[in-house]
């Protein structure tokens, strides 16, 4: 037997053992369900959002010359993929993390692959792989030698 409620107002509420409600003929998943781990096909089609602004224009700042983040920014530049070993290797510096995160205050998108790499003390270690698409290669470097020109 499914229990039923009425609000007088002619909208109906139907209690079953999936728990579903139907309201003005609808019918809403219940929080019990999403407990249940049983995904909707709204949650499961749900497209991303777009924007209809425009992207904000590329006009990073560069770092400041023989810096970490000046070194990083020269290998990206040069399509270099780098993560944290290649980058002590490199540069000598043992932390890739800093100079990255001072490239992305400065406006730079580098962007993170996340790498496994596990270890014997760290099974789950995982660590990232640097790099910057190579259309803002083209405008950096653009940028760059436009401004030299103009000097």
């Amino acid at each position: 037997m499914n229990p039923t409620k009425s609000n007088g107002q002619g909208v109906t509420s139907t209690l079953t053992a999936e728990t579903t409600y139907q309201t003005n003929d609808l019918n809403y998943a219940t929080a019990e369900r999403r407990r249940k781990g049983q995904a909707t096909a709204t949650a499961l089609l749900a497209p991303e959002q777009l924007s209809f602004l425009p992207p904000p224009p590329f006009c990073p700042t560069w770092p400041t010359k023989g810096t970490l983040a000046d070194k990083a920014l020269g290998l990206l530049l040069d399509g270099h993929q780098f993560d944290h070993p290649t980058f002590e290797r490199l540069t000598g510096s043992w932390c890739a993390r800093q100079p990255i995160a001072e490239l992305r205050k400065l406006g730079w998108p580098v962007v993170t692959i996340e790498v496994p790499s596990p270890t014997e003390l760290v099974p789950n270690r995982v660590i990232g792989l640097y790099r910057l698409d190579s259309k803002y290669i083209g405008l950096a470097l653009a940028a760059k030698d436009g401004s030299k020109t103009n000097a």
